[in-house]
């Protein structure tokens, strides 16, 4: 199995389903917002979006 860009959506809001399931969000907290220095192309911007959005949903303000 892969991932395929030209048929599937960011895939933001399952990894964020994830990190929840293995208690990670923390782990994965800083070096996100890191990402967002050195986006590499739309897509990845786009994740890293959905990704943040559930933090600021959370109560984060970084």
């Amino acid at each position: 199995m892969r991932y395929d860009t030209q048929c599937e959506d960011s895939r933001g809001d399952w990894l964020w389903g994830l990190m929840q399931a293995v208690g990670a969000k923390e782990r994965f907290r800083e070096p996100l917002f890191q990402a967002f220095q050195e986006l590499s192309d739309d897509r990845s911007a786009d994740q890293l979006c959905q990704l943040a959005s559930h933090y600021a949903e959370e109560g984060e303000n970084a």
